[in-house]
């Protein structure tokens, strides 16, 4: 085992001496799992997928030591019938394992612990190998995956991140159900496209379902957190700076589109919030993006007038949210301590990063400098040829998709 692998694994939070597990995989994926009876038809998505590798599922299923009686009984009992179904219906290629965190204490218990428990028992089953570039898929308990989810990573595995191309299940949702799913996958796509057209060098998506990582790259960014909610956007934001992305569109994941108040933000909890409104669903409002433009515009191109930055010319709510967060101290930090363009550059976005992004829009929309608009509008300001008449919104989700696509990131250099 080499030091890598024996400074991470000294302090993780692998368990990988409770699962009968000697092969020597190419891929691992993790599944956080609490209260979750459809699971069965992930892990039969999972077998359909085509591959030639060796292929390990790993669900880790959990509970809070607050969780009720009947929650903990039904999550024992699922962690047995998991056990026995993956046994009994492994290929020669996929194993399925399973690891019960039971009684978790309350201020861990959640999805980011899952994760961990499972990545960093990932990590130790690679040491065995000292398979560094070992692959970590992160996966839900209620996904659907293309045939080709394995081999498409397995191809992309020179990179030391993928984020994964996916969509979002609509065929068993209401006809309410579907029309808000359809405004929050909406919004997805836009808030990326809006952020890449900015010049944001990180504008991914952070959905926990959708990436993958070599091992080596998860050990040298710490490893996943313990967050209750929003492991995923905190992770994948401390890793898109250090490591070499690829946008993956080559397969498709497809996470559940149910409505769900399980945690405090995603996918569950956007769909109820749009539900309640029956309003037209609003968004950060396009031209506050057009002032993060002008603001990057400075970050790639200010290091030899770093001595003489005027935020001044900048939108008067952004001038404002700058000086209220002490920037111009922060922009004199990263000059003094840059020696070329590069340097300087990621200084800047390391201050100014995606949750300044976000308090940022939340400042101007409250303050009043902009108004949210419905995200339709927001969307449409975006097509190079003018909407004329109707559109649909699967017709606006189809066209964000494509400029996504066409859209290329800013690059640091």
């Amino acid at each position: 085992m080499n030091q890598l692998f024996q400074k991470y694994l000294a302090h993780s939070e692998s368990r990988f001496q409770e699962i009968d597990y000697n092969d020597s995989p190419e891929l691992i994926v993790i599944i956080p799992a609490i209260n979750e009876p459809d699971i069965f038809k992930t892990y039969e998505s999972l077998l359909k997928a085509q591959t030639s590798s060796k292929v390990l599922v790993l669900t880790v299923v959990n509970y809070s030591e607050k969780a009720s009686d009947l929650t903990k009984i039904f999550n024992r009992e699922l962690f047995q019938l998991i056990s026995e179904w993956g046994y009994k219906n492994e290929t020669t290629n996929i194993k399925f394992r399973t690891l019960l965190t039971p009684d978790v204490r309350r201020k861990h218990a959640g999805a980011g612990y899952a994760r961990k428990v499972g990545m960093d028992t990932a990590t130790e089953i690679f040491s065995l190998n000292n398979n560094e570039k070992g692959l970590i898929v992160s996966l839900d308990a209620d996904c659907l995956v293309a045939e080709n989810y394995f081999e498409a990573m397995i191809n992309e595995r020179a990179f030391d991140l993928q984020v994964l191309n996916f969509d979002h299940q609509k065929d068993e949702l209401s006809c309410d159900q579907l029309k808000a799913m359809l405004d929050y996958e909406i919004y997805l796509h836009y808030y990326v496209l809006v952020n890449r057209m900015a010049g944001f060098p990180y504008a991914y998506h952070t959905i926990g379902s959708c990436f993958a990582l070599t091992v080596d790259a998860y050990m040298k960014n710490g490893g996943m957190n313990k967050k209750h909610a929003g492991e995923d956007f905190y992770f994948l934001h401390k890793l898109f700076p250090n490591c070499n992305v690829k946008r993956n569109y080559d397969t498709l994941v497809k996470p559940s589109g149910r409505v769900s108040d399980r945690v405090p933000f995603g996918t569950g909890p956007a769909l109820n919030k749009i539900l309640e409104e029956k309003e037209p669903y609003t968004v950060y409002n396009p031209n506050a993006f057009e002032d993060l433009r002008l603001l990057f515009d400075s970050f790639f191109g200010g290091f030899e007038q770093r001595d003489s930055y005027n935020i001044e010319r900048l939108g008067d709510g952004l001038q404002e949210f700058l000086i209220s967060n002490d920037f111009k101290e922060k922009y004199r930090e990263a000059a003094q301590n840059s020696g070329n363009q590069l340097t300087f550059t990621k200084r800047l976005f390391q201050h100014f990063n995606a949750f300044q992004i976000v308090k940022y829009l939340n400042f101007v929309h409250e303050k009043g400098y902009y108004d949210k608009v419905p995200v339709l509008d927001a969307c449409k300001s975006l097509f190079d040829e003018k909407v004329d008449g109707e559109i649909t919104k699967m017709e606006v989700l189809v066209n964000l998709k494509k400029l996504e696509q066409q859209i290329n990131l800013r690059q640091l250099v």
